[in-house]
């Protein structure tokens, strides 16, 4: 590609034929250089003279006149990047492609998309520098850059690229400047200037010899005649002669290379690089020569040629580096760069002929621009002198001279004189050098060609063959002058009406007077009118005045909206059709129109189609046509077809700028309109109505809001939007976002649409160009989405363009469902007959639910009175009888059972108050230990009655703080009743309290309802070992009138949601562990708030029930009540064992029991005892199973353990040692000797105690302890030394186990709480670092977690009898 336009180019003078031509070598020097600039500057500076002599008598022109042939300039001016246009071609849809130096691009009349290379994707052009472009025979768009070749493959909106073998060479990043199909698969193509063929799908390239030696490659295309021809960078010329290899010599020019081959009638165009065109026959015989230096009709713009196309009406054009060269039958036509033909620029680098006759035009600087012969634009000129244009010049009027020119009044310049031929001012020679008049605001011509000038305050003027005289004194706006024939009316914008009689030289005045009959309607007059019967007419700001021919007084009409009168009283213009009517203009009203046979008004029939405009003048053409400007371009009315048609801004119109009663029709019938930025001039004659009925396409499609590329659809035909036709969608792709083009390029921002989707929207909708149109939540379904086009001219496309579209339902409306519900609804219609009797009885039962709650609120509150009555005297009858074991435990049973009543009365009446959202709290500061005890207590006789084993577990004595005790009492009691409710016969159900820490862990492994808070929380936990609760009804459990009737529930299902109801209020939640079979857990947490008060002291309490004889006993084992504080777990499924046992053991210690191995475990779990004493053969776990997971878990590791049996074999006693048993008793045992191995277990402990207690700065090894809690412990505290934040619950939760669990595991290990186990730790730390003597004292107590060194001081000297200075100074001394 050439890339610099010929008069930048060194000329050099050849000697073959005789002319300067160009020469392609940039790089010459010296003299020669010299020369060559000289000629050229010389010439530039001829033509430049030749101006300057042309402006001396005239004004410049801002447009030179060609108006055969107008371009559209596609591409913008500023800030692209794609001037130089190198190749254009048009797609099988009527679109264009072009290549550039920056890319490649794509125009749809909406937008331009630009492709551009990616190194990283493989489906983007290979290069940006378009080198030319080429459509084969199968509509395949081929892209040839200067680093590889590729195709656009429309089905997947991608581009193909080609890589090339020749042999076993790959060819990587060659030029590519020309590709051909030769036929099928076969394709010619030049790199880097060399013939290869090759065949799509293999690759493989094969070089092409032309003639005897190499020829390099400038040209390569198929001509009219199907004939395949090449031209070469030495001017010759081969042509295909069948096979694909076989090229044989046409011609030879005397050109430095072969740019353009043409076939035309019988003749071969050549274009070549230098030489101009030469024209030879089939034979190769020179039969003409066109070139730059020649004159007549073979005198083209250049010798420089790019391209040479034929339009279908014959016409010829030639691309050159200069301008293009037109030739048709009447001669040849150069067509340059100027303002009128808009062509973009001068040099020309491709043209390219669509299927419309239209010519696209690549230019160097310019970019891409488009010729139709249906494509005008109206010559806009603007008012210029010296070449500069003057901004804002009004042009009020226009009158014609007897030799044609135009005399133009300006409101703030004065005259101009327009010379229409030559698009030209003229400059007059003139008094002093100016006009006498400066603000012209009207001019009319009288019969003998004299001009009479209205203007601004500079009086009333005629003019004749340049002589000015001004008429009068008198002034004003004169914005109207009629000549007629005894003299001249003028209408005025303030003084109203004036006549001045040429003969007698006087002047008459009109003026509105109020009321008066026969005056002018308005003193604001805009126009002045002579119809055809003489009659004189008057617009104004206020209404329409008439005089009739030899009427002496005027008629008014108005607006009046009663009657059919004119649309406003504010009137601009009026004119007379060829029919005799009045069109008057309105201000905003459209136009109306008088006539006067029945002398009524009526509005113009099309006012709807120009949106009720303002008018402002009219004019009607040598056709009968009516012309209109108004403040939305111009108008054309023809009356013959009713039709109207508009002309806006990208016609060439002013826009909105029209002055009111500036139009003027001239001799030869052309047209003119002013305005605030100079005036348009319109012939007629050369407006053309584009007939071409456009076709329509998708430029766009959005799936839910998101582009096609980024969507899966289940079928589209081409994922380019312009190829698609059909396309289905999946039930949830169901709103669709379409963007419509028409192949329409003629001012195509005019284009309209109209669209329907039969069996969606079957009513025709109609858009304009560049808008989306959505339809959203389509139905599934078959639809048809039907278009119209219609082009800037109101043609619509012939028949509507039809695109399928198939949304597919869900599986759910698919025929196979379809099917499936028909067999359902066979199937189950004696279930729903069954449902629907259900619900009846359903809604039968919530009705009689309701009316029960209500009976139930009611009795509720009639029990609370009889039940004081009961309470109150019983409490009277327990203190008299306090004495009477036997009367208390009847009274006892009557109290129990009224509390639960009165409890049960109150559950109903908060339930009702729930309800009602009327609940409330009533905080107060309660101790939660004795309110669990007390309510555990409630149930002694209903585990009695059951044989449940009981056990309360608190490491508190007291815990206060603010709650509402009622409420926390009802959670606990309703915990304990389903608990108690659900465990079967010898169940257990443990109620425990103890302090925790919430983090986010402790959600996760539990359901829960309420408030998931963060910190200390106080948990009391119920545990059962009943039937568990199934996983799916864990988030059902809380909800009101919930009842799991798998598991056998009775009751109206409040207890749980009054639960739930009650923790919410306290900011707390509620835990729920279950499993099937084997129990639930309900762990109610209690956020702990600053002022808590506490009393650390184990309790626990047992009620076990053994039936001996009929007869049920309660032997309660507690703190209080045990000589020693040592906790013993006996475990026996023999009931009377398990009692006689518990009864002589109670005497020294404090004694629970546990039917088999599994109860046991929980209950070391919970409580941590001292000792366990098991039975090995029990039901489920057995003794030696409940010793192994007691010693393989860390929490009971340390238990000691003694097996009872009534085996002898010593292989039981070997298993049971194995096994981790400290003791293996045979029975029966005897009593004595039982307690003295249980005295002699805990006698063992103690010392090991004492002997923890006693170390100082021995390490704890060497206890040589059962299990490596004690290390692991250790551990953490060294870990932890510097922390002094560092807390006892911290330290549990890294033990993986309770607080209370760890305080009482640590006391039975080593006899020490963890805070002296800790500080043991640190002390013992210390005694090291005063040892190595790195350190002073203060510094030892920061290192070993100390907060204070007075603090450290005191518990050194508590443990060891010294202070750290005394022991520090020893070991100093020592140490010397």
């Amino acid at each position: 590609m050439d890339l610099f336009p010929s008069s930048l180019r060194p000329v050099v003078w050849d000697n073959r034929s005789k002319i300067w031509s160009i020469e392609s070598d940039y790089y010459w020097n010296g003299i020669l250089n010299q020369v060559r600039l000289l000629i050229y500057y010389s010439r530039e500076m001829m033509r430049y003279i030749v101006y300057a002599c042309l402006a001396f008598g005239f004004y410049l022109p801002v447009l030179s006149q060609n108006k055969d042939y107008v371009f559209e300039q596609i591409t913008s001016e500023a800030g692209i990047t794609f001037n130089a246009v190198s190749s254009i071609v048009e797609d099988n849809h009527g679109f264009i492609w072009f290549g550039t130096a920056s890319g490649l691009h794509y125009y749809n009349t909406v937008e331009i998309i630009q492709y551009n290379f990616d190194p990283g994707k493989e489906n983007t052009p290979p290069s940006n520098k378009i080198s030319n472009l080429y459509k084969d025979g199968n509509g395949r768009i081929w892209i040839c850059t200067r680093s590889g070749v590729c195709y656009f493959d429309e089905t997947n909106h991608s581009f193909r690229r080609l890589a090339f073998k020749q042999g076993d060479k790959l060819l990587k990043d060659k030029d590519v400047s020309y590709i051909l199909q030769y036929a099928g698969n076969q394709y010619l193509i030049v790199m880097d200037k060399i013939l290869y063929h090759f065949e799509l799908g293999e690759q493989v390239v094969r070089e092409i010899k032309i003639g005897d030696q190499q020829q390099q490659i400038s040209f390569l295309g198929r001509i009219e005649d199907d004939q395949i021809y090449l031209g070469t960078t030495n001017g010759k010329v081969f042509i295909n002669d069948g096979a694909i290899s076989d090229f044989s010599l046409l011609y030879t020019t005397n050109s430095s290379g072969i740019t353009a081959i043409r076939r035309i009638d019988r003749s071969i165009w050549i274009g070549t690089e230098d030489v101009g065109i030469e024209v030879i026959n089939t034979e190769g015989k020179l039969v003409d020569r066109y070139r730059k230096e020649y004159s007549g009709d073979k005198q083209i713009a250049s010798n420089r040629i790019r391209k040479i196309v034929q339009r279908k009406n014959g016409e010829i054009w030639i691309g050159s580096l200069e301008g293009i060269s037109i030739i048709d039958a009447e001669g040849i036509l150069h067509v340059d760069q100027n303002l009128l033909n808009r062509l973009p620029h001068i040099g020309v680098f491709d043209l390219y002929v669509d299927k419309n006759d239209g010519v696209w035009v690549g230019t160097w600087a310019g970019g891409l621009a488009y010729f139709s012969e249906y494509n005008f634009k109206f010559p806009h000129v603007r008012i210029a002198r010296n070449d500069e244009t003057v901004s804002r010049r009004v042009v009020s009027s226009f009158a014609e001279d007897k030799d044609g020119s135009i005399w133009v009044g300006v409101e703030n310049y004065g005259l101009e004189k327009f010379l229409p031929e030559k698009m030209a001012f003229v400059k007059e020679e003139t008094p002093n050098g100016q006009w006498p008049v400066s603000r012209v605001k009207a001019i009319a011509t009288g019969h003998d060609h004299q001009h009479w000038i209205g203007t601004l305050y500079e009086g009333l003027w005629s003019v004749k063959e340049n002589k000015f005289d001004r008429r009068g004194d008198i002034s004003g706006i004169f914005s109207s002058v009629l000549v007629v024939n005894d003299g001249v009316w003028v209408g005025t914008r303030l003084s109203g009406l004036i006549f001045y009689d040429t003969a007698k030289d006087t002047f008459v005045h009109f003026r509105a007077e109020d009321k008066a009959t026969g005056s002018i309607s308005s003193d604001q007059i805009w126009k002045v009118f002579l119809d055809s019967k003489e009659n004189l007419w008057i617009c104004s700001d206020f209404g329409l005045s008439v005089k009739y021919k030899n009427a002496a007084d005027f008629e008014c009409f108005y607006y009046d909206e009663h009657t059919n009168s004119l649309s406003r009283n504010l009137n601009y213009t009026i004119a007379e059709d060829k029919n005799g009517k009045i069109w008057i203009g309105t201000a905003g009203a459209g136009i109306d129109i008088y006539d006067p046979a029945t002398k009524s008004f009526s509005k113009f029939a099309l006012n709807d189609a120009i949106s009720n405009a303002e008018v402002y003048c009219f004019l009607q053409d040598h056709q009968g046509n009516i012309w209109f400007s108004t403040n939305q371009g111009i108008y054309v009315y023809n009356m013959e077809t009713n039709t109207l048609r508009n002309f806006i801004q990208q016609d060439g119109v002013l826009g909105k700028q029209y002055h009111p009663n500036s139009g003027f029709i001239s001799s030869s019938g052309k047209l003119f309109f002013g305005g605030g930025n100079g005036f348009n001039i319109i012939d007629p004659t050369t407006v053309k109505q584009n007939p071409l009925a456009p076709d329509v396409f998708l430029s766009k499609m959005l799936i839910n809001n998101k582009p096609l590329e980024e969507q899966v659809p289940k079928f589209v035909n081409s994922r380019f939007p312009v190829g698609i036709n059909k396309i289905e969608l999946d039930y949830h792709q169901n709103s669709l976002t379409l963007g419509f083009v028409a192949d329409n390029f003629i001012k195509s921002s005019g284009n309209r649409f109209r669209y329907r989707m039969k069996n969606y929207i079957d009513e025709w909708i109609e858009t304009s160009h560049g808008r989306d149109v959505s339809f959203t939540k389509i139905p599934p379904g078959d639809y048809t989405l039907e278009v119209l086009a219609c082009n800037n001219d109101g043609i619509w496309s012939l028949s509507p363009k039809q695109f399928h579209i198939k949304i597919a339902p869900p599986f759910f409306l698919s025929w196979y469902a379809y099917v499936l519900y028909c067999l359902l609804i066979i199937s189950g219609a004696v279930v729903i007959f069954r449902e629907l009797r259900f619900r009846e009885k359903s809604r039968a039962d919530r009705i009689l639910f309701s009316e029960k709650v209500k009976f139930f609120t009611n009795v509720s509150h009639e029990f609370r009175t009889p039940l004081t009555l009961v309470i109150s005297p019983l409490n009277h009858l327990m203190k008299k009888f306090g004495h009477d074991p036997s009367m208390m435990d009847y009274l006892k049973i009557i109290r129990r059972n009224a509390d639960r009543l009165l409890h049960l009365t109150n559950q109903v009446l908060d339930f009702h108050l729930i309800e009602l959202n009327s609940i409330k709290l009533k905080r107060e500061k309660r101790d939660i230990v004795s309110l669990c005890r007390n309510a555990f207590d409630c149930f002694e006789y209903e585990a009695l009655e059951k044989q449940i084993n009981c056990i309360f577990n608190s490491p508190f004595k007291s815990f206060y703080m603010k709650i509402d005790a009622e409420k926390v009492e009802k959670i606990v009691y309703n915990l304990l009743s389903n608990a108690l409710k659900y465990s079967s016969e010898r169940g257990q159900v443990i109620l425990s309290i103890e302090q925790k820490k919430l983090d986010e862990n402790s959600y996760s492994k539990h359901y829960y309802t309420g408030h998931a808070f963060l910190g200390n929380s106080l948990e009391i936990k119920v545990k059962d070992n009943g039937k568990g609760i199934k996983k799916n009804q864990l988030p059902k459990v809380f909800d009101r009138f919930f009842i799991d009737h798998e598991r056998g529930e009775t009751g109206i299902g409040i207890g749980l949601h009054m639960c739930q109801e009650y923790i919410h209020l306290h900011n707390g939640n509620i835990m729920v562990a279950s499993e099937e079979d084997n129990g639930t857990v309900f762990s109610v947490n209690i956020p702990i708030e600053q002022g808590t008060e506490f009393e650390k002291e184990d309790i626990i309490i047992q009620y076990h029930f053994d039936k001996i004889a009929g007869n049920k006993q309660q032997i309660a084992a507690n703190t209080g009540l045990s000589k020693t504080n040592k906790v013993v777990v006996y475990v026996e499924d023999n009931d009377e064992l398990r009692l006689y046992f518990k009864n002589f053991l109670s005497d020294k210690y404090k004694v629970l029991t546990a039917k088999n191995g599994q109860q046991a475990f929980e209950i070391a779990g919970e409580i941590i005892p001292d000792l366990i004493i098991s039975d090995i053969l029990m039901p489920g776990m057995d003794g030696l199973e409940l010793t192994h997971n007691i010693r393989k878990t860390t929490k009971t590791n340390h238990i000691p353990i003694i097996l009872l049996t009534a085996l002898s074999d010593p292989q039981y006693e070997l298993e049971s040692m194995s096994r981790g048993a400290n003791a293996y008793i045979t029975k029966p045992v005897d009593e004595s000797f039982l307690f003295a191995k249980i005295e002699n277990i805990f006698r063992g402990q103690e010392i090991i105690k004492k002997k923890f207690a006693g170390l100082a700065t021995e390490n704890l090894s060497a206890l040589n302890l059962n299990d490596s809690f004690i290390e692991k412990a250790q551990n953490i505290v060294e870990k932890n030394l510097q922390n002094t934040s560092f807390t006892i619950t911290e330290f549990a939760a890294q033990l993986g186990i309770s607080r209370s669990s760890f305080q009482r595991k640590l006391k039975a290990e080593v006899n020490l709480s963890p805070t002296e186990f800790i500080r043991d730790i640190r002390l013992k730390r210390a005694i090291e670092l005063m040892k190595s003597g790195a350190y002073n004292i203060d510094e030892i107590g920061l290192l070993v977690g100390f907060n204070s060194t007075s603090y450290f001081i005191r518990s050194f000297k508590k443990k060891y009898g010294k202070t750290p200075f005394a022991l520090q100074s020893v070991l100093k001394v020592q140490k010397n």
